[in-house]
């Protein structure tokens, strides 16, 4: 039996942030717990960050924004989603120049490796979006914030700030 005292993790469910829980009408109906203070906008991405990992350190702050999930405590775990990100568009594109089988040095025809990578890449990142509540289970989740916004979306988020 895994306990926090043997490995360091603890059983049962994740924490989710406090957005989400009020997002979803805090169905536990229980006290909601303290967070860190929540930012205005994006922090400073980390200096070994690519391209392709800045943009998308700067799409994915300015959603969380939005959604007023933006936390200085979650530079971290943003940092290793859009390095999985930068690394799994680069996957993408070179297996698009290469396709499905590639041939070895001695003439072989295997499946290219890339497909491994993109896989895996994939799953990553999936499960990174989930701890940000922005899969679309994650999404599906979250109550409607107005009668008319359905599903939780984005755009919920957005009409409600804004109207």
């Amino acid at each position: 039996m895994r306990t926090a005292e043997t490995d360091g993790t603890m059983k049962g469910r994740k924490r989710q942030p406090n957005a989400l829980k009020i997002a979803r009408g805090n169905p536990g109906k229980r006290a909601l717990a303290a967070e860190p203070p929540k930012l205005k906008g994006a922090p400073e991405p980390p200096p070994h960050l690519d391209d392709e990992a800045r943009a998308e350190w700067f799409r994915l702050c300015a959603d969380l924004d939005e959604m007023n999930m933006m936390s200085r405590e979650y530079r971290p775990a943003l940092a290793v989603y859009c390095v999985a990100w930068s690394r799994w568009v680069d996957a993408c594109v070179r297996y698009k120049g290469m396709g499905p089988i590639i041939k070895t040095s001695h003439d072989n025809l295997i499946q290219n490796p890339l497909l491994g990578v993109i896989r895996r890449g994939g799953d990553d990142l999936r499960k990174w979006l989930a701890e940000f509540g922005l899969t679309p289970s994650s999404k599906s989740r979250v109550n409607a914030m107005d009668a008319g916004v359905k599903g939780g979306s984005l755009a919920g988020w957005k009409a409600k700030r804004s109207g």
